[in-house]
Formats: structure tokens, C-alpha cells, sequence
């Protein structure tokens, strides 16, 4: 059974958006993230990092990029082994320097129920 969880981010480096829609796709044994990348100047390679909660990332692997590209361009990772609740990419030059990152939202896999009392 595939529950798909959709989260938004925006890389921003010099005024310009390079990557966007930051997805991941939960099954019972692996988790897809996949990402969109606008625009590349000077890109060389991305590094996918997960973690439990939202301080203690571990990277998980690397995606070699395309360096140079006007035209958009998906990347996708599968993460086979460590159990993430929140994933982080990070956008790394030719330089080994990080120019960005992106997150999702953390993954809530029993979210507490919320009881809501209405006022008039």
C-alpha cells in the first residue's frame, strides 16, 4: 500500500528559484524522494539527508548532477534503509561549498487527534 506524502520547498540563490517540489513517496519498505530543479548553474552534486527528528540529519547518499542546465531537470533517491520522518537535500557547487538546501515537512505518521470546540 503507497500513502503519498507532498511537501513543498523552494531553493533560492541569487534571486533565482533552482529547485522545487520536494516529494516523498512512502511504501512498507522503502521511501521515494524526488525533487525538481529548475535551472543549474555551477551544480555539482545534491546530498540527500534524513532524519528521525528535525536536528540530527544523517546523509544517506549523493545524486551526481547535471552541472549546467537552463531546462528543468527530476532527481530521484530511494532510501532503502534508515526510517526518516523528515528529509533534507542540499545543493552542493563545483567548489564542495552548500549554495541550498530544501526540507519537507516532517512526516506524522499517527497524527494526535485534535478535538475542536466551536464558539457562537
Amino acid at each position: 500500500m503507497k500513502t503519498a506524502i507532498i511537501s513543498c520547498a523552494f531553493l533560492f540563490f541569487f534571486d533565482y528559484v533552482f529547485a522545487q517540489n520536494l516529494a516523498i513517496e512512502k511504501t512498507e519498505s522503502v521511501d521515494e524522494i524526488s525533487f525538481r530543479v529548475t535551472k543549474e548553474v555551477n551544480v555539482s552534486y545534491y546530498v540527500v539527508e534524513g532524519a528521525d527528528d528535525s536536528l540530527h540529519f544523517e546523509i544517506l547518499g549523493r545524486l551526481n548532477a547535471k552541472g549546467y542546465s537552463i531546462i528543468p531537470v527530476n532527481y530521484d533517491f530511494i532510501n532503502y534503509g534508515k526510517e526518516c520522518r523528515q528529509y533534507r537535500v542540499k545543493q552542493i557547487d563545483m567548489s564542495g561549498s552548500c549554495i541550498g538546501e530544501m526540507k519537507n515537512v516532517p512526516i506524522v505518521s499517527n497524527p494526535p487527534k485534535v478535538r475542536r470546540h466551536l464558539i457562537y
